[in-house]
């Protein structure tokens, strides 16, 4: 590989107690191709002893300003590349080696990278390796903002022909700011090819004032307010798979509340024909809300694909909303919604919200906004208070089609996407800060934020943000406010999929509760998770039956056992065409875990369905998961050899826990006297068995 020449300028400034050590981290670079050049106002006092030892040489430039210093160097420099060394900053070990890769397989003018700290003859290394990003017109500034780097010349390496065009009277800030101002190839790489030495000097500080480089985002544009809002509210949804089995309570409490016809667009790429189907037994059921998917293009796919968001961690399908005014030509406006929704109230008012001349309605994310010290305010800095989720987006289609502002918008975010600490959130609040008329707080009332933000009747709960705030998982104690709206969502969720399409019901026989508040609390929560519709609990009287009974909602039945009552006795009591069991601290994983084992009992007609768990060990303070590997796949246990089906499979059932069982199973079994036999008898009995082998559950073990 040809390795591109560089020049290095050592700017002594006086301080010629550190030239040895910067010579002597030159020379052990593995690197041919270099060229050192020490730059001082006086004559050395030991040249003769150092040109000995190393290979340099020396421009005096006595009575020189700091500016004619680097047009000296820069003139008299060879290399491809210089690179700018003071007594503050030196190369680290196999810099060079390191840097290689950048100059040679990248088309690039310039390196920035991050310095490793040296403190107290300390050296201190980042250790996280982020890669190497493109520096840009519309990046720059927080990259300026954020990384002391970016304010000194301090181990740049540059283009020479490009640093001799640089004009060395301004600050280093500005310095480099030039080079990005010229369009130049920069590129930040996190890796750390230069120390700086805190001792004799702190990094620079940033300097706002100085900046002229700005982001180019969305002027202020001169709209007209609009003419006539439509009847039909036009809502936007963008889903994949996953998202389309989430979408039936924001659907149905938006047809509960809504008296208005709805039009809901289903914006998606590719759904499974399990998916469509949901999505038509859905529609059938909705009165007044119509479902519209619409399909975007392979082009437009491919388009959105291109984004590489650091710190993003949402899926493709969420970036669709980008594309609504391509993708809804005949609309003048659309209100988006994350899926992650329920709404308690109409959202008729939020709809006919005249939008003045903004391009986008939305609301304030006050989690943010009501914290000065906040990411918000590093981002927007004076007007990090406007900081809005978008979650819930009010689009002003007619403008963002004549300004062609998908186009802009798109752009900009390609040439951001890596500054932004919340993904395409930040990059709305940017790129509209000057075009968004703020919605009232209740239209998108954050889950996690509730009990803090003084609104007392939300008419729409978001429950984004902490993964175990969300209706689908397993919570920790909270607030009572929000385990209502996690537990509201969780019964509209049951109640619309039980209207849907009919299900059986499945009894859930749990002899005893754990006495542990921690584990009792989290066994309710699995249980309250679950998103099958017909639930019956068959359980002792306990401290926990009251929390379930005012959390549980018309499709989870709750059958109080006698005190002291056998497993016979519940048993017996069981309404349900099936019965689980998941006794003790035992309890589901997922929320949909029981949904899964029911759909392969219902689709194979099976009597006998065995699931696969993982195991979790408490140690004190401590608790370990264990389980094997999992296919998420399940077999026919009658196709298996009997020694294979003991070996593999039942054996690791000791118990009835995770064994789902048709009920005339157990209508005629004799009277046992151990569970282990009872569980024999019922595996003997079945004809349809089969063994499920994904984690749907948890066995807690002491």
């Amino acid at each position: 590989m040809k390795k591109e020449s560089i020049s290095f300028l050592l700017f002594v400034d006086g301080n010629e107690a550190y030239l040895p050590v910067w010579l002597q981290s030159i020379k052990e670079q593995d690197y041919p191709q270099t060229e050192t050049i020490v730059v001082t106002k006086s004559p050395l006092a030991h040249l003769e002893a150092l040109q000995k030892q190393y290979s340099f040489t020396v421009l005096l430039t006595k009575g020189a300003s700091r500016a004619t210093q680097h047009e000296l160097a820069l003139a008299k420099a060879s290399g491809t590349f210089v690179s700018f060394l003071y007594p503050t900053c030196g190369l680290v070990k196999d810099a060079l080696k390191l840097v290689t890769p950048c100059l040679n397989e990248h088309p690039v003018d310039a390196v920035f990278s991050r310095f490793a700290l040296l403190e107290q003859g300390l050296f201190n290394f980042y250790k996280q390796y982020l890669g190497i990003e493109e520096v840009n017109r519309d990046n720059y500034y927080y990259y300026l903002k954020s990384n002391a780097e970016f304010r000194t010349l301090a181990g740049k390496i540059i283009r020479t022909s490009l640093a001799k065009n640089l004009d060395y009277r301004q600050s280093d800030q500005a310095i480099l700011e030039q080079l990005v101002a010229q369009e130049a190839t920069v590129i930040w790489n996190s890796d750390q090819f230069f120390f700086w030495n805190l001792d004799l000097k702190p990094l620079p500080e940033f300097n706002g004032e100085a900046v002229t480089l700005h982001p180019r985002v969305l002027e202020r544009l001169p709209l007209e307010p609009s003419d006539k809002i439509s009847d039909t509210i036009s809502i936007l949804l963008c889903v994949d798979d996953n998202y389309c089995q989430k979408i039936a309570p924001l659907l149905s409490s938006l047809g509960r509340t809504t008296k208005q016809q709805v039009d809901c667009y289903l914006v998606y790429y590719e759904l499974s024909a399990a998916s469509l189907a949901f999505v038509v037994k859905l529609g059938n059921y909705l009165s007044n809300v119509k479902l519209i998917p619409t399909k975007i293009s392979e082009w437009q796919h491919e388009q959105l694909q291109s984004f590489s968001m650091k710190n993003n961690k949402l899926p493709l399908a969420a970036y669709y909303r980008l594309l609504a005014a391509e993708l809804l030509p005949n609309l003048n406006r659309v209100l988006y919604l994350d899926i992650d929704m329920l709404v308690n109230s109409s959202i008729e008012a939020l709809w006919q919200t005249e939008l003045g001349s903004n391009v986008i309605g939305a609301c304030r994310d006050l989690a943010f906004t009501d914290h000065k010290d906040s990411w918000s305010y590093q981002l927007l800095e004076e007007q990090g208070g406007n900081y809005f989720n978008s979650g819930l987006l009010l689009f002003n289609l007619e403008a963002m089609r004549k300004y062609k502002i998908v186009e802009r918008f798109i752009e900009f975010i390609q040439a951001t996407a890596n500054v932004y600490l919340l993904g395409d959130q930040d990059a709305f609040n940017l790129f509209f800060i000057n075009n968004t008329k703020l919605l009232p707080a209740k239209y998108n009332t954050i889950l996690g934020y509730i009990d803090q933000s003084q609104i007392e009747q939300p008419a729409i709960i978001h429950y984004c943000g902490f993964e175990w705030l969300k209706p689908w998982r397993i919570t920790a104690p909270v607030a009572q406010v929000k385990l209502k709206w996690l537990n509201t969502y969780r019964q509209v969720n049951r109640r619309i999929l039980g209207q849907v399409e009919t299900k059986p019901l499945v009894s859930l026989i749990i002899p005893q509760l754990p006495n542990d508040s921690v584990a009792a609390f989290r066994k309710c929560e699995s249980l309250l998770m679950q998103t099958y519709p017909q639930i019956e609990l068959i359980i002792p009287a306990s401290e926990q039956v009251d929390y379930l009974k005012a959390n549980a909602g018309a499709n989870i039945q709750i059958n109080l056992a006698a005190g002291g009552a056998s497993l016979e006795t519940m048993i017996a009591s069981a309404g349900g065409e099936y019965l689980f069991f998941l006794n003790g601290p035992h309890y589901f994983k997922e929320a949909d875990a029981l949904t899964k084992i029911m759909e392969l009992a219902l689709n194979y007609r099976s009597d006998l369905v065995l699931t696969h768990y993982l195991k979790l060990i408490k140690r004190g303070k401590d608790t370990i998961l264990l389980g094997p590997d999992e296919s998420k796949s399940f077999l026919d246990i009658n196709l298996l050899s009997s020694e294979d089906i003991w070996r593999e499979h039942v054996r690791k059932f000791s118990s009835l826990n995770g064994l789902l069982v048709n009920k005339h199973l157990v209508g005629e079994l004799t009277k046992v006297q151990t569970v282990q036999a009872l569980y024999q008898q019922i595996f003997n009995k079945a004809q349809a068995k089969f063994y499920l082998d994904d984690s749907l559950w948890i066995e807690v073990t002491n």
